[in-house]
């Protein structure tokens, strides 16, 4: 134990091998310049240059290891800042001299300051030098106007007029410019005479700080009593039982913990958490010895804990004039609850000790890293600096280090005076009025543990495991998911009103539906997929305000995605051991608010599937083991886990067949093939592969077995398999494989997003992450580069809801499109656009556009199809009759409020604006949705606007270009048409 309360690593006292100096410096003395310092060549001093001869006053005399390591002097009172001054003992004496008339010397000086202050007084007092005498100026001739009998004014009169004033004013601003210079001087010389009757304070303030000093220790030995005796700490007894066994050494354990985060399992209750007026439900929830283990996994250890690390919201009001004040009643209490406590523990007995000295407490003993991090100097773009006894800083370093070792020796007292005086492991081996602070007692009956010592086994943190895992989401997928987190018209928008309403700050659309009872802590459900994505489906109940709607239950669509997926699990691969590590890990326990709920739910499942699964998972073991396909017992559980869900997902109905049928012989078949690709060395099929690639100059980038017992391979596209209007290529080029002795046979390939898949086991991925260090300022810096495959399964995220085939077909729509316009009446046009209003009921007149595929385009390398677009109505009356503009017209102002502009609108009069064609962008996906359509227009699909601005132009530079960010890749003969200011922007004709 002492060895880690005092690390070997950190800076020793360096021997020394100074000889004692009559004239060593004390505090309250004057110090005089031998010679003329120019601190740039000397590194050991902290000071501005000093001419020689310059007195200064000494205030203290900084001590490390027990000698004098630091002067420090105060600067000169004429100086104008009060920065101080420090010289290390290395080179005091090199610069410095006695000066025993300092004294005097100030004096003098302050005389002289006397003398300049009434010297400046009197200036002050006199007129500026340059300013014309008052009698010089003459009278005002102004006086002269007016006369009776004379002219009201002459020439002369505004002459002298006019310099009479620029005399005035030439005298004032001279007299104003005389007062500030003069004023200024004054309060300088003022601030200066402070200055020297701060010194002499100093003077007298440095000798009484030495002189005190032994008054400090005794302080400090005062205070240290204090904490033995047990004022201000309380100690609570949470947990009676037996105590721990005589011979146990007591374990402090270096981590902090939270009640909130360890006791979530415990206390369903309390929905926010534990906090410090909870004192019952913590009694409850420690009664339970698992949750002790986890917490202190020692008969006798302490650790320190906090009720919680975030903010509580304690009370909760709705009235504007309160919320103030409840929230600083929230922080208080929040700031209560994240106090840092001792938890101790004795066997079966726990105690609760609480004191200010833990405050700021993150562990309770110093570690070896934070005691050498007090000796090491940061500096940006350096490296650390390790501090020795000849550096400025190193005396400032010991004081820290010593302050530091002083909090966690208080810890001891403290635990030595509950020893001694209240009795506190009396049942121990730890004997009373022992010295806790000596090594001997430390080494016998304390040992420090580490944080690290206690992981047990290292895994993904959850959030990545939890990626890992709902990697595999995909139709058919088993989930666990928490609706109430979700509650959004964005993910599941059939529990909320179409038409959005003002709610007096936003406009927002209005929950209708609530969450079922039965789904409000969450569920666990089979995942489907429809035109948008991935869902599964949520029961509602009705939660409005209409007492006679008819439909009062619903299944809504909780859409798959984005922030959905913090609260969603994927189940199939999950096994027990899983969800064991992450609810007992003390490295996770600090995200368990995170996954708590999720939990909940996924163990219940777990457990379920394991025990339907039972007897098929015993029979394929058995085969297993049988066969000896592998010794690692655990890793091959883990391996048949996920080749039954290989297997299950493989099949059409996702589901396990009924045992007896032909089905589930080929079921339990599959998986024994599975299980063998699983766990068998595949070294072979991976070297044959390699071998292939080779001799055909292809790039292999993954090897699978699928849930059907098929081995396939993933490769680079070829130019001829690679569309090329997709941009760079996102679709892998994929291969059924089929091993023999010659080697490998391949099957017709087909086009596949690089992704993990929930029927699809990855056996080989063929590149790996390449990591280097690189220096960065001075530091050595870890970089990796993500492998190939990485690469490729970040590529195609825009698609990733869409086959390769479904992209294609998308760029196939122009020539539909095309001939739609061509053969359209105008009459069928205005009747389309009459009904497109009418279907949408949203209180407003929506008018439909015509939306056309003209072409393709690269957004940022994400491709897109180039859409023309024309409101409906307008096109109808460019084109059409007279009848048929009559018509239009008509149902503007039979539809609209106020029609008259929109009248001028369609008319093009009177500073109206005729809607035209105008050029957009769609993304595949939404194009592939609406290939069932007339056109893109027909169900509101957006559209994002395009400017040709945007577009790169192949006769620019590449400067010029920079800020271009779309390339139009093809253009059809309409889209020439409608825009031909495209044709010399575009790479080919479609």
């Amino acid at each position: 134990m002492s060895q880690d309360l005092v690390p070997s690593d950190v800076v020793r006292p360096a021997q020394s091998d100074r000889s004692f100096r009559f004239d060593d410096p004390t505090p309250g003395t004057y110090w005089r310049t031998k010679k003329k310092l120019k601190t740039k060549n000397v590194e050991q001093c902290e000071s501005p240059d000093l001419p020689k001869g310059i007195v200064l006053l000494l205030t203290e005399v900084v001590q490390a290891d027990g000698e004098p390591h630091t002067y420090v002097m105060a600067g000169h009172p004429l100086w104008n800042d009060d920065d101080e001054l420090r010289f290390h003992v290395d080179i005091f004496h090199d610069y410095w001299e006695p000066a025993p008339d300092g004294a005097q010397v100030r004096e003098q000086e302050l005389a002289d300051l006397h003398d300049d202050m009434r010297e400046t007084q009197r200036l002050l007092m006199s007129p500026p030098p340059d300013a014309a005498p008052a009698g010089l100026i003459g009278h005002d001739p102004v006086e002269q106007v007016g006369v009776p009998g004379q002219a009201l004014a002459t020439v002369d009169t505004i002459k002298a007029i006019e310099a009479y004033a620029e005399q005035v004013q030439d005298r004032a601003k001279a007299l104003a410019s005389w007062t500030k210079k003069h004023t200024t001087a004054l309060g300088m010389q003022a601030k200066q005479l402070a200055g020297f009757h701060t010194e002499k304070a100093n003077v007298a303030l440095a000798v009484a700080k030495a002189q005190t000093e032994g008054v400090q220790v005794a302080q400090r030995v005062a205070a240290n009593l204090q904490v033995y005796v047990g004022n201000g700490i309380e100690v609570m007894q949470i947990r009676e039982g037996e105590p721990a066994p005589r011979g146990e050494k007591l374990r402090v354990l270096q981590d902090c913990l939270a009640f909130d985060e360890e006791c979530a399992l415990h206390v369903e209750s309390c929905p926010d958490g534990l906090d410090h007026t909870m004192a019952e439900e913590l009694s409850a929830a420690l009664a339970d010895n698992s949750l002790v283990d986890r917490m202190i996994p020692y008969a006798l250890g302490m650790v320190v804990v906090k009720f919680r690390r975030s903010f509580k919201e304690f009370v909760k009001t709705t009235d504007p004039k309160m919320e103030a004040a409840t929230h600083r009643f929230n922080s208080q209490m929040s700031e209560d609850s994240k106090r840092s406590r001792l938890l101790l523990r004795d066997g079966d007995r726990l105690y609760l000790i609480e004191s200010e000295l833990f405050d700021n407490l993150q562990q309770l003993m110093p570690n070896q890293r934070e005691m050498i991090d007090t000796f090491s100097e940061h500096r940006w773009g350096s490296a650390p600096k390790e501090l020795k006894r000849e550096d400025l800083n190193y005396a400032k370093a010991q004081r820290r280090q010593m302050g530091m070792l002083d909090v966690y020796a208080k810890v001891l007292i403290a635990l030595w005076g509950l020893r001694d005086t209240q009795g506190l492991l009396a049942d121990s081996a730890i004997p009373a009025f022992a010295n806790w602070l000596d090594p001997a007692f430390q080494d016998a009956f304390l040992e420090l543990c580490s944080h690290d010592r206690l992981i047990g086994e290292e895994r993904p943190d959850y959030a990545e495991w939890r990626r890992e895992q709902n990697s595999f989401l995909a139709p058919g997928s088993t989930v666990a998911v928490v609706p109430a987190r979700c509650m959004n018209d964005e993910y599941l928008p059939g529990a909320f009103a179409t038409q959005e309403r003002y709610n007096g700050r936003t406009y927002e659309k209005e929950r209708v539906f609530d969450l079922d009872r039965s789904v409000q802590d969450g569920m666990v459900s089979r995942v489907q997929a429809d035109k948008r994505g991935l869902f599964v489906e949520v029961p509602l109940v009705y939660g409005g305000y209409n007492k006679e709607v008819r439909r009062k239950t619903r299944n809504g669509k909780l859409y798959l995605e984005d922030a959905v997926l913090s609260h969603t699990l994927v189940l199939d691969r999950v096994i027990a051991s899983d969800l064991t590590y992450y609810l007992s890990s003390r490295k996770q326990r600090r995200q368990y608010q995170a996954y708590i709920e999720l939990f909940k739910m996924a163990r219940t499942w777990v457990a379920a599937r394991d025990e339907a699964e039972a007897t098929l998972r015993a029979e394929i073991l058995k085969a297993a083991e049988a066969g000896r396909i592998s010794e690692d017992r655990p890793a091959l559980l883990r391996a048949v886990v996920s080749a039954m869900a290989i297997a299950r997902m493989g099949r059409r109905d996702r589901s396990i067949p009924e045992a007896g049928t032909p089905a589930h012989k080929a079921y339990v078949k599959t998986a024994m093939t599975l299980l063998y690709g699983l766990v068998s060395d595949n070294q072979r099929r991976i070297e044959s592969i390699t071998a292939w690639a080779a001799a055909n100059g292809r790039v292999p980038l993954r090897l699978v077995l699928s849930g059907k017992s098929d081995w396939a391979v993933y490769c680079e596209p070829t130019s001829a398999e690679h569309d090329a209007r997709l941009g760079d290529p996102a679709y892998a080029a994929m291969y059924p494989v089929t091993f023999n002795d010659d080697g490998v046979e391949l099957g017709p390939v087909s086009m596949r997003l690089l992704r993990l898949r929930n029927y699809e086991h990855v056996v080989h991925d063929f590149h790996t992450d390449v990591v280097s260090v690189v220096k960065e300022w001075g530091h050595d810096v870890t970089r990796t580069t993500p492998s190939l495959v990485k690469d490729w399964s970040a590529r195609g995220q825009a698609l990733a809801t869409l086959s390769y085939e479904n992209a294609v077909s998308a760029f196939e729509l122009r020539h539909k499109h095309e001939a739609w316009l061509a053969e359209v009446s105008n009459a069928r046009l205005f009747r389309l656009a009459e009904r497109y209003n009418e279907v949408r009921k949203t209180g407003s007149v929506e008018r439909m556009s015509i939306r056309l595929a003209i072409g393709t385009l690269l957004v940022r390398g994400e491709p897109k199809l180039l859409v023309a677009s024309k409101d409906a109505l307008q096109h109808v009356y460019d084109t059409g009759s007279k009848a048929e503009q009559v018509d239009c017209v008509t149902w503007i102002f039979s539809t609209y409020a106020k029609p008259e502009s929109h009248i001028r609108n369609i008319k093009g009069v009177d500073g109206g604006r005729p809607s035209q064609w105008r050029m957009g962008t769609m993304t595949l996906a939404d194009a592939h949705a609406c290939r069932e359509l007339e056109h893109l227009g027909a169900d509101g699909m957006p559209v994002l606007r395009l400017e040709i601005d945007n577009i790169v132009d192949p006769s620019l530079s590449a400067k010029a270009n920079e800020d271009r960010r779309v390339v139009v890749t093809t253009l059809t003969e309409l889209g020439a048409k409608l825009f031909p200011e495209l044709i010399p922007l575009t790479r080919a004709a479609a």
